[in-house]
């Protein structure tokens, strides 16, 4: 996955403002994102790979150079525990040797002369081949051409290329200051409203009864304030029972003002709050304001 910017979700990435990508450290994504943000960018790591077959090639090559004094230790070390008899002077048995495997690439003297042959018989024909003015011959030369094999000492040292040092990336907020403003005001706005709708208590009727007061409730309240009319009206009391009590006109309009006392000091409030995100400088200021 090419990654040109990530943004910080509250658990995870936003990859190039479309892709979500979730905090799994076993998710291949986030673990793309995470080496982006050290400096392990989409061209570092073919790098890497390259360094990585480099450095395969090379560790290869010094077994190459090295491959003879090992066979020669390997025979030495399986001789002494082959041969090995108890005295007191050795009354433990050598290790048996691990075997050294041949590598890749590594050729004897007779492998490179048969290689050699090989190619010089095939020369030969290739040859014989370009001189051939029939117009009729094969426009390619049938015979792959042999690959020549050299001794450990003329072997080329492959080259190691360095990795370029990380360059850490640094993600950005998923949103701008002015955005994370607009989310705390609207989410604001959503609480105090929840709260103004969680019911409100009046004293209308000589003891406190609480009334609830969704929108529905509201416009109710307010149709029962105007009707200046004895009627009955849902109210909860101090046990929280619920019933239909008989409310006079004086009663009715006064619980419909001490609502309205109510919801116009909850809407201060968050006017306060709103202001409080106005001048907030950074998103720790903003993450402060809260509704209460």
């Amino acid at each position: 996955m090419e990654i040109t910017t990530v943004k910080i979700q509250e658990q995870g990435y936003l990859v190039d403002s479309v892709k979500s990508v979730p905090e799994d450290p076993k998710n291949s994504e986030y673990i793309a994102v995470e080496n982006w943000i050290i400096g392990k960018t989409h061209d570092w790591l073919i790098l890497e790979q390259v360094f990585i077959m480099e450095t395969a090639a090379h560790d290869n090559w010094l077994k190459i150079q090295s491959y003879d004094a090992d066979i020669a230790q390997y025979n030495i070390d399986l001789d002494a525990y082959l041969t090995w008899e108890w005295t007191e002077e050795e009354p433990t048995r050598p290790p048996m040797p691990d075997p050294v495997p041949k590598p890749v690439g590594y050729w004897t003297q007779e492998e490179v002369d048969d290689s050699l042959a090989a190619h010089t018989e095939w020369l030969v024909g290739y040859n014989a081949w370009v001189a051939d003015t029939d117009p009729l011959k094969p426009t390619e030369y049938w015979l792959p051409e042999p690959e020549i094999l050299y001794l450990p000492v003329n072997v080329v040292e492959p080259p190691v290329t360095p990795l370029p040092a990380l360059v850490p990336n640094t993600p950005e907020p998923q949103f701008t200051l002015d955005e994370y403003k607009d989310n705390k005001r609207a989410e604001l706005k959503v609480d105090c409203n929840n709260d103004i709708e969680s019911g409100f208590d009046s004293n209308a009727m000589g003891t406190t009864y609480t009334y609830e007061s969704t929108l529905k409730d509201q416009i109710n309240i307010s149709g029962a304030a105007q009707a200046n009319a004895t009627l009955e009206f849902t109210a909860i009391d101090g046990n929280g029972d619920k019933s239909r009590v008989s409310h006079d006109a004086t009663q009715m309009q006064q619980v419909f003002t001490d609502g309205v006392i109510v919801m116009q000091t909850k809407k201060t409030t968050l006017y306060g709050l709103l202001t409080d995100v106005d001048n907030a400088t950074n998103e720790a200021e903003v993450d402060a304001v809260n509704w209460v």
